[in-house]
């Protein structure tokens, strides 16, 4: 079997978020990642990190954006 490498172009993803952000600042294309994609991410992080630390389950509202260590009635 012949070795072969793959070549991974690395880039710092900060700049790069940051310039989308100033290319759609100038000319009102929607960003790759939007308020609300960006907002649900970190609902998700922040619940896990929360249940972590609790040692429970956490449950999340989205109608009224709120946690909660009940289920949520539909």
């Amino acid at each position: 079997m012949k070795d072969f490498q793959i070549t991974v172009e690395q880039t710092n993803m900060q700049t790069a978020h940051v310039k989308n952000f100033l290319q759609c600042v100038r000319t009102r294309e929607k960003p790759r990642l939007d308020v609300e994609t960006g907002a649900k991410a970190v609902v998700v992080i922040n619940l896990a990190a929360e249940s972590y630390r609790e040692g429970k389950v956490m449950y999340w509202d989205e109608k009224r954006w709120k946690a909660s260590d009940k289920p949520v009635k539909a």
